[in-house]
C-alpha cells in the first residue's frame, strides 16, 4: 500500500495532501505569515520553505509517506531544494513547476488554485 504526499506550495500558501490507494486528503495548510507583512524576501521565501521541507521529513522519517511530488512555482521550488535533506531528496517522485502559456487556450498551472483545491474534501 503506497502513501504518496503531494507537496503544492508558492512562497505565500502550502497544502500537503496524501494520496493512498486512489484517495487524497489534506494533510496540512499552511501559509506564510511573513509574506502577508509585504516581506516575500528571499530570507521570508528559505524560512518558509525550511518549514515545509521540515513536515516532509518528519513524514520521512516516521514512515508516514513512501513518496513525494512538488507542485510549485520555480522560485519556491529552488528554495525546497535548496533545503532538502537527503531523507526527503530520496522519497521524490516528480516535481512540477507551474507554468504560464502565452496562448489563453492553454491552460496553464495555477499554484494559488491548486492549493485552495484541497479545501474541496477527499476525492475518489
Amino acid at each position: 500500500m503506497s502513501n504518496i504526499w503531494v507537496l503544492i506550495a508558492n512562497e505565500r500558501n502550502a497544502a500537503i495532501c496524501t494520496s493512498r490507494n486512489g484517495t487524497s486528503q489534506l494533510l496540512q495548510s499552511l501559509h506564510n505569515d511573513m509574506a502577508d507583512r509585504g516581506n516575500v524576501a528571499d530570507r521570508s521565501s528559505c524560512l518558509f520553505a525550511c518549514e515545509l521541507v521540515s513536515v516532509l521529513s518528519r513524514g520521512a522519517r516516521l514512515g508516514d509517506c513512501d513518496g513525494v511530488i512538488i507542485l510549485a512555482n520555480a522560485e519556491m521550488r529552488d528554495q525546497l531544494r535548496q533545503v532538502m535533506p537527503l531523507s526527503v531528496s530520496r522519497l521524490l517522485i516528480a516535481e512540477i513547476v507551474e507554468t504560464t502559456c502565452p496562448n489563453p487556450r492553454v491552460p496553464s498551472n495555477d499554484i494559488d488554485s491548486a492549493i485552495e483545491m484541497p479545501k474541496w474534501g477527499m476525492a475518489r
